[in-house]
């Protein structure tokens, strides 16, 4: 497989659909109902990736009717040999040639209920978002160190809706670098590629100055218009089926001072729920699981009231840009996991997924400065790409991903 030519058309197609990597074939042909197809053939960093790319042509521009990565959103092929027989296999099987059918490749992700959770280390995220999913896959704790050691999300179905809870940010551990605000940014939209449905605020107790830095980072990171998709959910409220009870304390909070009652009333309000550490005894876990799942209701009978959903400015540019490399990045730590690896081998992957990580931001940065909403920014320009100082002062001293 040699490096191609690309004609003026491939540059076209490959601009418009926002392929990285590098090109190392294209294909054109047409089925019998003088559909146009290409097959585009990318590598990032040994690994393959095809495209298959339905587009009309004139004589001033090529337009991406529709496109499908191959073997699907997130693999790869591993050798040049298996990406010649996928190629054939692609031109000669008409029900893979009908699986091209989004605009926008990322778009095959059929999630577009997001809960992005954001809280204070000990707030009880990480329950909460058990609760909300129905399962345990998320490390919960009872204490102040956080158990959420790495990004977690799952995907689970609600009166025949899908939705995914990601479960990422905790405050007051460690101070992240730009850079790795930026990737862990990467990574929350990589995850949600349609979009976020809503940012649940979780506030384990009083509203602090630490609950009034998650609204500025939010909004410092998502743009002003994430707020009108954040709910304040108030964890571990033990009347919270008790709505004169909930009523007295949305006034005492809102009370507390004049930016908490802007903040609350900007926001889309605030729920109550009671999510409990499951208690050892038998008696006692009974009731914890009973609040649990009528917190559950509440959750996500809010959600189904809640419209719209929010994406940035260049959303699917960022989610097509990064997807090659966080799944290269992914596969690569996957598979240095393994015991039977040298230790060459293990250091080689190492430097590939320093060197993934640091591409995701670099697109990241590019994407954001291609923007022209300011407000959706993460950067901004002065002499040169430079970080905004008032965000990343920010998330800097509150932000952690445990």
């Amino acid at each position: 497989m040699t490096k191609p030519k690309l004609t003026e058309k491939d540059k076209e197609i490959r601009e418009k659909i926002n392929i990285r990597g590098k090109i190392k074939d294209v294909i054109h042909f047409s089925t019998d109902d003088n559909k146009k197809y290409a097959i585009i053939v990318n590598k990032v960093y040994k690994l393959y990736a095809i495209r298959l790319v339905n587009y009309e042509d004139s004589v001033n521009e090529v337009k991406v009717k529709a496109i499908k990565r191959f073997p699907d959103l997130m693999n790869f092929y591993q050798t040049k040999e298996e990406v010649n027989e996928a190629v054939k296999e692609i031109q000669e099987t008409p029900k893979l040639i009908d699986q091209c059918v989004y605009e926008i490749e990322t778009h095959e992700d059929d999630v577009e209920n997001n809960i992005f959770l954001i809280g204070r280390t000990g707030s009880g995220k990480s329950t909460l978002a058990n609760v909300i999913s129905g399962g345990n896959e998320f490390g919960e704790s009872e204490g102040s160190v956080s158990k959420t050691k790495n990004f977690q999300n799952e995907v689970f179905k609600y009166e025949g809706n899908k939705y995914r809870v990601i479960d990422t940010i905790g405050v007051g551990d460690t101070n992240l670098s730009p850079g790795k605000v930026i990737f862990k940014l990467a990574e929350a939209i990589y995850t949600m590629k349609r979009g976020i449905k809503q940012v649940f605020i979780v506030l384990g107790g009083r509203f602090t100055e630490e609950e009034r830095e998650l609204f500025v980072m939010a909004e410092k990171i998502f743009g002003r218009k994430i707020i009108e998709h954040t709910t304040i959910v108030r964890n571990r409220f033990e009347s919270f089926e008790n709505s004169e009870k909930c009523n007295k304390d949305r006034k005492e909070l809102s009370k507390e001072n004049k930016e908490i009652s802007n903040l609350i009333n900007s926001c889309g309000g605030i729920v109550y729920v009671n999510n409990p550490p499951l208690s050892e005894s038998e008696k006692r876990r009974k009731i914890d699981e009973e609040d649990r799942e009528i917190s559950r209701k509440i959750l996500l009978e809010h959600l189904q009231s809640c419209y719209g959903t929010y994406r940035m400015e260049n959303w699917d540019d960022m989610c097509v840009g990064i997807n090659d490399y966080m799944n290269a990045k992914n596969l690569k730590e996957n598979s240095g996991n393994t015991n039977n690896q040298n230790l060459f081998t293990e250091t080689r992957t190492k430097i590939e997924i320093n060197h993934l990580k640091h591409e995701i931001i670099d697109e990241i940065k590019n994407q954001s400065l291609r923007s022209d909403d300011i407000e959706a920014h993460c950067f901004t320009k002065v002499n040169a790409i430079a970080f905004n100082v008032d965000l990343t002062f920010k998330i800097k001293n509150i932000c952690s991903i445990q």
